[in-house]
């Protein structure tokens, strides 16, 4: 069983408050910082072998990516943001005037501005409704047609905290011959995901959020046998292969590369990639399922802490598999903003999202005494 006491020291503000807003942007853990530091302190003044301990630590990146979510490096790209996956994806799918794309009313615009603006090619977005919070695979199959080329959701609802059943929709999507892509931004870091086992064919997450790396980092995953179908549109040099040229030639012929690094355009962050690295691997130390479980668990006791107390949930809660590490709340008397403001001027940190919800969304290194002060502050 995870013990949140062992983390807590690589957290430094869990002395000054109570943080339960991972679903937003969380303080880095310690080892994020000194990984960010050491990368940046580096002196190195040999150019050569300062760039090859930086391939090294992507290297050692991507295989921890790869092993979190059971894909191989290969099909790993280390990107800024969960948008960029799906520009690449917008940009690299070979669209046709009548294609349609089905997702949900209940996504985070990143999953819903790449599509609206394929627009221009003639290509419909179709938006299947959250029932209750809830997603419904039988929604979604309602929008399917002949002409659909992509289903994307979310693994985590933000605004809601329902965990898609992604085996279900990858079944689905494989049985209509339409790709699935998923935004992972509020899962990942802290439930698993097996892409393999769901039959995923694209998966875009930043790593500030449940992942606890730094803003400016994030990860695309693209399944082996369909990259070399996209488009590389966004690509730079640092995706492709060049043939002939010199210092003051350009190259005869270019040619993307055959793995994730077709989707690169030019000099990776160096700095972003060695600060997430080090957060997955603090994270797959302690254990994803571990983590999840741990969740599960402090999410129980506060949601029946909130209905206790008369609060009315928002967060689907009768069935443990379409939980996440979001809890989201309002009250019939009370304001949201006084809600908030209440438990801000006791330092409990959650996020205000106005006119629908509070939202709460602990961590591992959380505890049941984080839980309590967050019930007791409540008006």
């Amino acid at each position: 069983m995870l013990n949140p006491e062992e983390y807590r020291h690589l957290f430094p503000h869990t002395k000054l408050c109570t943080f339960l807003d991972h679903a937003a942007v969380p303080p880095q853990p310690t080892p994020v910082r000194k990984a960010i530091n050491e990368c940046i302190a580096d002196d190195e003044p040999r150019q050569e072998v300062r760039w090859e301990k930086w391939m090294e630590r992507k290297r050692k990146g991507l295989n921890l990516i790869s092993a979190m979510i059971n894909a191989s490096p290969e099909e790993i790209l280390f990107t800024g943001n969960t948008t960029r996956g799906f520009v690449i994806l917008a940009n690299g799918i070979d669209w046709h005037e009548g294609d349609n794309i089905v997702t949900t009313e209940g996504e985070f615009p990143a999953n819903v501005v790449p599509w609206m603006l394929l627009k221009r090619l003639g290509v419909e977005t179709r938006f299947a409704p959250l029932r209750e919070g809830r997603l419904s695979i039988e929604d979604i199959e309602s929008l399917i047609d002949d002409n659909t080329r992509l289903v994307t959701v979310s693994f985590v609802y933000w605004l809601t905290g329902f965990r898609s059943n992604l085996k279900i929709l990858g079944q689905l999507c494989k049985r209509r011959g339409v790709y699935l892509a998923v935004d992972g931004a509020q899962g990942i870091g802290a439930l698993p995901l097996d892409v393999r086992e769901c039959q995923i064919d694209f998966l875009t997450t930043c790593g500030f959020k449940w992942l606890l790396g730094p803003v400016g980092s994030g990860f695309f995953y693209c399944r082996r046998e369909v990259i070399p179908r996209l488009i590389p549109a966004l690509t730079g040099y640092s995706g492709v292969v060049s043939e002939g040229g010199s210092y003051n030639h350009p190259p005869t012929r270019v040619e993307p590369l055959k793995d994730a690094r077709r989707f690169e355009d030019g000099s990776p962050n160096i700095p972003c990639i060695y600060g997430l690295t080090a957060s997955i691997e603090l994270l797959t130390s302690v254990g994803i399922g571990s983590i999840e479980r741990h969740l599960m668990g402090l999410t129980s006791h506060l949601m029946d802490g909130l209905e206790d107390r008369g609060y009315d949930l928002i967060t689907p809660h009768d069935r443990e598999e379409e939980r996440s590490g979001i809890v989201c709340f309002k009250h019939v008397r009370l304001s949201l903003e006084e809600i908030f403001e209440k438990l801000r001027a006791s330092k409990v940190m959650v996020s205000l999202k106005k006119g629908f919800c509070i939202r709460v969304s602990p961590h591992f290194y959380n505890n049941e005494g984080d839980i309590e002060r967050l019930l007791v502050a409540l008006p």
